[in-house]
């Protein structure tokens, strides 16, 4: 679903694959979910020395031997990827470069995608009004503002997190897990799961939020 909105509405997509490797199996569906919905000449895949390039050629072919009868991508006679190598901070101009070839939207466009999602993460639907959300996508509504997300963007890498996941047991320190308890993308579901994988967690549901 979220992957599918970003076809919708984004004029570019930057993949973190530093780090990727056999066991990365959520990466590996989210580039299949990508060959299937979105353009590749609006894709970037970032790589360097950790990834495993080899398995990443496979997860390609793989991937586009299993292409969805309509994927934009269907009808490409020679299918390329953009991979970008990521070498350190030296690499981040490069790195805009490259974004921006893949880029077409002006400022404005990326204040309004920004604004538009706002109302989907908000429980409270009285409170994005047109002055709050003015406020939150001020910062991003220019040019500056813009390589800013994309920066965020390439920092991102969920394997970060996910990786974390089997060490939850392992804290011993006392954890309090504040969590809204109609927060729609990150559901209290969630919150008490992670409750209970963390030994003498204590879950405070929060409402409204």
């Amino acid at each position: 679903m979220v992957l599918k909105r970003l076809a919708r509405d984004s004029d570019a997509v930057l993949m973190d694959l530093r780090g990727f490797l056999p066991d990365n199996q959520g990466c590996v569906f989210e580039i299949n979910e990508l060959l299937n919905v979105m353009p590749l000449d609006r894709v970037v895949f970032v790589v360097d020395a950790t990834t495993d390039l080899a398995f990443l050629r496979e997860t390609f072919a793989a991937g586009w031997a299993a292409l969805a009868a309509d994927s934009p991508n269907r009808d490409l006679a020679e299918p390329r990827v953009l991979l970008f190598e990521f070498a350190g901070g030296s690499s981040v101009p490069g790195l805009m470069r490259a974004v921006g070839r893949r880029l077409k939207a002006g400022r404005g466009a990326v204040a309004d995608f920004l604004a538009s999602g706002l109302p989907d993460g908000i429980y409270n639907k009285a409170r994005p009004t047109p002055e709050f959300a003015t406020g939150i996508v001020a910062p991003y509504s220019d040019e500056e503002g813009k390589i800013s997300i994309i920066r965020n963007a390439s920092s991102l890498n969920t394997n970060h997190t996910t990786m974390l996941v089997e060490r939850h047991g392992d804290t011993g320190a006392p954890t309090l897990c504040l969590w809204g308890v109609h927060d729609p993308w990150q559901t209290i579901a969630d919150g008490e799961r992670l409750s209970r994988e963390i030994p003498n967690a204590r879950l405070v549901r929060v409402e409204n939020a």
